[in-house]
């Protein structure tokens, strides 16, 4: 009969509505998910750019200044040692103990030490007057881009959720 067909006609849309709102539901559910997710993953991004300026500022540039400072000292020591030295080897080969050939040796490791301190206190120059600054521009870049992440996942994750709750209230 005809009321029998309208009665399965109507049930039927009764069905598919029950699963356009379940759909819908789901849908609303995995898109909060989705914005969450992405919130969290920009602002461990932002946590990670922070902590690596802060570790660079105050960690490794002050440990690899630290480190040439020390490189040079040692280098300093060790020329004015071998300075002395080559002295007194140039008084000795002056007198016959020493030979010509013992005296450029002597020379040789004078000038290696003098060469090591002039290219760590380059290293140095260039530690602190250019790669600092940088390294800290690098690192600060990253931190405002990731901040700049966080903010869009979070505008993303408002519009992305809304739009999923008027689908949802549409279907209700």
């Amino acid at each position: 009969s005809e009321i029998d067909q309208n009665i399965a006609q109507q049930e039927i849309k009764v069905q598919q509505a029950r699963s356009k709102i379940e759909t819908t539901e789901q849908e609303l559910m995995i898109q909060r998910n989705e914005a969450e997710s992405k919130v969290q993953e920009a602002e461990v991004e932002l946590e990670l750019a922070e902590i690596d300026l802060e570790k660079y500022v105050e960690g490794d540039f002050p440990a690899e200044i630290k480190d040439l400072r020390g490189n040079i000292a040692l280098a300093r020591m060790e020329v004015e040692r071998s300075a002395e030295k080559l002295e007194q080897f140039r008084e000795l080969v002056r007198k016959g103990f020493r030979s010509p050939e013992q005296l450029r040796a002597v020379e040789q490791e004078y000038e290696q030490f003098k060469n090591y301190m002039e290219r760590d206190e380059l290293k140095l120059d260039v530690k602190e007057n250019f790669e600092k600054r940088r390294m800290v521009t690098e690192h600060t870049s990253k931190v405002y881009q990731a901040r700049s992440k966080v903010e869009r996942s979070r505008a993303n994750k408002i519009a992305q959720v809304a739009k999923a709750e008027s689908e949802h209230n549409a279907a209700n």
